[in-house]
């Protein structure tokens, strides 16, 4: 049996076979999904669209590309120091940071009385489409008042990392604890690997280890601790390479009508499990036991 420690299937890209595609997942062995945010008002939305299905289960909170800019003009009681200090300093932007300060509010209650919520994220910082000043800053307070509401609801934290790996492990070294939680789709090298795994993550590893140029990160999987790796698909995103959908890797995927690109879901994770099995010369069982045993520690108290 698996687990899918990473897939988004409240998006449009299921809304026309969503069951179907859950029955094709448990007939490859995949038991639990775990189903992170992304917008704030998707933290109700993907509750709402998948509380017909059994084994699902949330991770909470906010993506770094979309905490900013809000439009809502709604003042509450600062409950954030981090952003209210913001609030502060640009006061041209008060309505912005007012607003993010109501959403970590409500975002905190949902981590620590939602049902089905067993961790807090995406959470962390994304500067890839090269943010402004004030963008880094607001994002780096969000992800502040994120690692504070997973420590406070004693959760894990489900990462989210792209192009800024410096500055997040600053403000994660700033709080002088052993984490539990992802490093998602992790695609860095061994280095960054040593620092996420010292910080006691785990390692989210998804379709990208199937490709053969990104090096690093097939070095890294070969060479942490199996007992630190976690299989994740990012569904609907991060294809492995000849994976078309439906759980065989040569067939070809019927996308439902108004998704434009090619579709993953979790039939794809035997497909990374063998390519993890292979670079570490192991069987693909063992893989498919550690990494579900791993998932159900991090996420799901299990020793």
């Amino acid at each position: 049996m698996y687990i899918d420690t990473h897939a988004h299937y409240n998006l449009p890209a299921f809304e026309d076979d969503r069951r179907e595609t859950f029955e094709r997942m448990r007939g490859v062995g995949v038991s639990k999904i775990i189903c992170p945010a992304i917008t704030y008002e998707s933290n109700w939305q993907m509750m709402e669209c998948l509380k017909g299905f059994e084994n699902v289960y949330y991770a909470v909170g906010m993506h770094p590309k979309r905490v900013f800019p809000v439009r809502k003009d709604k003042r509450v009681e600062r409950v954030v120091p981090h952003i209210a200090k913001l609030r502060d300093e640009y006061e041209s932007r008060a309505q912005v940071l007012a607003e993010l300060e109501s959403k970590l509010a409500s975002i905190a209650e949902l981590a620590s009385n939602g049902e089905r919520v067993v961790a807090v994220g995406e959470a962390g910082l994304d500067y890839s489409l090269n943010p402004g000043t004030l963008e880094r800053k607001v994002q780096m307070a969000v992800f502040r008042a994120q690692v504070e509401i997973s420590l406070k609801a004693h959760l894990p934290l489900v990462l989210h990392v792209r192009d800024a790996h410096r500055d997040a492990m600053h403000i994660l070294h700033m709080y002088r604890t052993q984490f539990r939680g992802s490093a998602h789709c992790f695609c860095c090298g061994s280095n960054e690997a040593k620092e996420y795994l010292a910080m006691g993550f785990s390692l989210g590893i998804g379709g990208k280890v199937t490709y053969e140029q990104n090096a690093g990160l097939r070095e890294a999987v070969a060479m942490a601790p199996l007992d630190r790796i976690l299989l994740e698909t990012d569904a609907p995103y991060v294809l492995p390479a000849g994976f078309s959908g439906f759980g065989d890797k040569d067939a070809a995927c019927a996308v439902p009508t108004g998704f434009a690109a090619r579709r993953n879901d979790s039939t794809a994770i035997p497909v990374i499990a063998a390519e993890v099995a292979r670079l570490r010369g192991i069987t693909v069982e063992e893989v498919a036991e550690v990494t579900t045993a791993n998932a159900e520690r991090v996420f799901f108290g299990g020793m």
